[in-house]
């Protein structure tokens, strides 16, 4: 409702306001902070463990369990299994243009899982799992599919590029950030389902899994603690400045 929207987005603004500065991962989450009255904002991407998530740990036998042939591409989703995620749209994108001898993955828990099954079941369902075999079945699958429309970011679609995987996801937040249009991944207008689903087809033929690997490959988490020092010292050194400024107002003044 939009009173408490108000509501949040003033108790929020005046927080912010406060602190010397509010780091956030993507440019579309500084333009909504901006538009509730928080400036002093800054922009610290989030960070991808390439050494885990790498196209090394792919495994032939994980992909001979889903039935996947050689010359197939195996479509996965990694993410929380609820309504809100648009799994459903998934499915029906994949029916539309990749399901001829290609298989899809589903890797997550939720409330939404027992109703999948039910409605999906030539589908592969992996359920929850540790980060060693996460990093396998990414690494296993050829193609990721990021549907969602309501992320924050997105930290599975770097955990995806990082494995060699092509993404296919709306644009915004991480998928813009970190996804160059038919060059590492392919993005679409957020909505856009008809784009969406073409996009997914254009998976079947086109490979761009080592730039997508590249992209991942500067974004690994020694960068961005770098950045976090540099942020960190900038702000410090801003804040010497207005003391000793006004220090020097005081002393002029007694």
């Amino acid at each position: 409702m939009k009173w408490s929207y108000n509501l949040v987005s003033k108790y929020l603004s005046y927080f912010h306001r406060k602190s010397d500065i509010t780091l956030t991962p993507s440019q579309d989450q500084k333009r909504e902070m901006k538009k509730i009255g928080i400036d002093n904002v800054a922009i610290l991407g989030h960070g991808v463990n390439t050494r885990l998530f790498s196209p090394l740990k792919k495994s032939y036998e994980i992909r001979e369990g889903w039935g996947a042939k050689p010359d197939s591409k195996v479509f996965l989703y990694v993410g929380r299994v609820s309504m809100e995620k648009n799994l459903d749209f998934l499915f029906e994108c994949y029916l539309k243009v990749a399901a001829d001898s290609n298989s899809l993955v589903i890797t997550g828990d939720g409330p939404y899982l027992k109703e999948l099954i039910k409605k999906y079941p030539f589908a592969h369902f992996s359920g929850r799992c540790e980060r060693e075999k996460l990093a396998q079945i990414y690494a296993s699958a050829d193609v990721f599919i990021f549907p969602s429309e309501t992320e924050t970011f997105g930290n599975v679609i770097l955990e995806a590029m990082a494995s060699g995987l092509v993404v296919v996801a709306y644009r915004y937040d991480a998928a813009k950030t970190n996804i160059i249009n038919g060059v590492n991944g392919f993005t679409v207008p957020v909505g856009d389902e008809q784009k969406f689903s073409e996009a997914m087809g254009l998976c079947v033929t086109h490979d761009l899994g080592r730039n997508a690997r590249k992209q991942a490959l500067s974004q690994r988490w020694g960068s961005v603690y770098r950045k976090f020092e540099r942020t960190g010292e900038a702000v410090l050194l801003a804040r010497r400045a207005k003391e000793h400024e006004r220090t020097q107002q005081i002393t002029l003044f007694s």
